[in-house]
């Protein structure tokens, strides 16, 4: 067989008179492992190279069978195999490189069939999927013989994903809709587009949107949060995401500052903030008490249900509410927007008396302590109790 077998044949074709174009195919140190057609009688490998080309294909087969050499083509291509005695297997040469052709260069099958391709839409497609296979298989094997098996198939990315890369024994594949952020593990590490990468976690992408930073994973699910927030629970399987200084409201989606609590009578956050040694004397100094809390204002009360959600906020406590007397006025006004009054449930005895004339006066809750718990009452400013009731927007989760 060896010395029926070339190193290369070499076709000249005229493609342009008087312009001719060569075509060589060269022996493979390998097998193809794939499908070839019929086997045909052919009395030398030149007539075999001639009818592949003229066919369109870009590898052959030829083996001897006693005397009689037959040619068969190659249909598809799978991967390559060691070679076995008396069958020898030509693929079409795009190295540019003849010396192997005299038997002195070295038969790298990734230097073969690397080069442009001229032939056929589909011999195109076969010569780059042995290319393929061969990086797959690794640079550093001239046979591109895996001694793991496996085919070309395995350097093809499931349907829709988009093909990254290929290195020895390594496929980088994306997902529909995502992009490469790094390799790991001879691994694709891909983030939805529209995220950024966070963080490599168990061998995966953690990824978050812009701005958003990674929080935790739970339930399979990484969770992110916007800038200058954290999570704080689940709501209908949404991550919540709040200020570090609030805490989710249960049940709901979302937040209120620390020591504040959901009133769903105000459908604002309600609490209670101590005023310590510095007790107010004008109506700028309360409202800063409560807008230095969590930007809240001191509260308005304007129905009886809301007026019980204060007592319970208060307790047994002594706390200021957001009312007051203007100097020089007689009726009481909020502070949060300067109002007067539509609930009223002032104690009897300030109902009927005004204090404008004496400067600013404040309003004061009375306490579960007290008598006539949850009413009100005008006291001036050295007389008022350690606290003040405030309340500010909630904080939806995001």
């Amino acid at each position: 067989m060896a010395n029926a077998l070339q190193f290369c044949v070499l076709l000249l074709l005229t493609v342009r008179r008087p312009v001719a174009e060569a075509v060589r195919f060269t022996i493979l140190p390998n097998n193809i492992v794939g499908g070839f057609g019929i086997a045909e009688a052919v009395k030398n490998v030149d007539e075999c190279s001639d009818r592949a080309h003229r066919s369109g294909k870009i590898a052959f087969r030829v083996q001897l069978e006693g005397e009689q050499m037959h040619c068969s083509l190659l249909e598809s291509f799978r991967s390559f195999e060691a070679k076995k005695e008396g069958v020898g297997d030509y693929v079409m040469d795009t190295s540019m490189d003849g010396s192997v052709c005299y038997g002195s260069g070295e038969q790298n099958v990734i230097k073969l069939v690397s080069g442009s391709c001229k032939v056929k839409e589909s011999g195109c497609k076969t010569l780059s999927d042995m290319n393929t296979y061969c990086h797959f298989v690794g640079r550093d094997i001239p046979n591109c013989v895996s001694g793991k098996g496996g085919s070309v198939e395995a350097t093809k990315c499931p349907k829709g994903h988009t093909l990254i890369g290929i290195e020895k024994e390594t496929l980088l594949c994306c997902p529909p809709n995502t992009k490469f952020v790094k390799e790991s593990a001879k691994k694709a590490l891909c983030c939805p587009e529209g995220t950024e990468f966070e963080k490599e976690e168990e061998g995966r992408a953690v990824c978050c949107p812009k701005g958003a930073s990674f929080q935790r994973t739970e339930g399979g699910r990484d969770l992110c949060c916007p800038k200058d927030t954290e999570y704080k629970g689940t709501s209908e399987g949404k991550p919540i995401c709040c200020p570090a200084d609030h805490e989710m409201n249960a049940g709901w989606s979302h937040c209120c500052p620390k020591e504040f609590a959901f009133k769903q009578n105000f459908k604002k956050c309600v609490g209670m903030v101590a005023m310590g040694a510095n007790l107010p004397k004008t109506t700028a100094e309360l409202k800063k008490h409560c807008t230095d809390r969590a930007a809240s204002v001191p509260v308005k009360i304007e129905n009886a249900a809301q007026n019980q959600d204060v007592l319970e906020v208060v307790g047994t406590s002594e706390a200021l509410i957001g009312l007051y007397v203007p100097r020089g006025k007689y009726k009481m006004h909020w502070i949060s927007d300067d109002s007067l009054p539509d609930y009223n449930n002032m104690n009897a005895v300030d109902r009927e008396h005004t204090f404008g004339d004496k400067g600013e006066h404040f309003g004061k809750f009375q306490s579960k302590a007290e008598q006539d718990p949850g009413f009100w009452h005008i006291v001036n400013p050295a007389k008022v109790p350690p606290n003040v009731v405030c309340m500010t927007p909630i904080h939806n989760g995001i």
